[in-house]
Parts: structure tokens; sequence; C-alpha cells
């Protein structure tokens, strides 16, 4: 199997989304774990998701998401 990785971009968005499936990979966290902590927890997936779109969408530079390391949407900070 051959992978790809790309930095995670608003353009990559739906790839992501595809990627993190309907519960927003583990426990709906959509990666604002790394940002918020276990509060992601206390928040409900679409808010988790939506927070992190917004980061992505407003990033000068491609985001890093620690799913991209196991991921084709591998990303830099």
């Amino acid at each position: 199997m051959k992978l790809t990785t790309r930095p995670l971009t608003r353009d990559l968005w739906p790839a992501f989304e595809d990627l993190f499936g309907e519960n927003g990979a583990v426990g709906g966290c959509w990666c604002m774990y790394w940002r918020i902590g276990r509060a992601y927890r206390k928040k409900p997936r679409e808010e988790n998701k939506t927070a992190f779109r917004e980061i992505v969408s407003a990033a000068r530079r491609p985001v890093c998401s620690p799913s991209t390391a196991i991921s084709p949407l591998a990303g830099v900070s």
C-alpha cells in the first residue's frame, strides 16, 4: 500500500472528514485534545469539529494533527 502525505489545509478538509468519519476519530475529539486537553470530552462532537475546522480554515500554513502520523494527511505546524 502506498501512502501520500500532505499538509492539512482547508482544501483537504473533506478528505480529513472522510478519514475521521462521523464520530470524529476516537471519542469525537476531532484533534482538539491536543489543544484543550480533556475538556474536549465535555463538548459535543460537532463543537469540536467546528473548532478544529476553524483552526484549519484560519491557518496561514498547514495544521499539524497528531493523527497525521498514521494518516494520508500529514501536516506540519
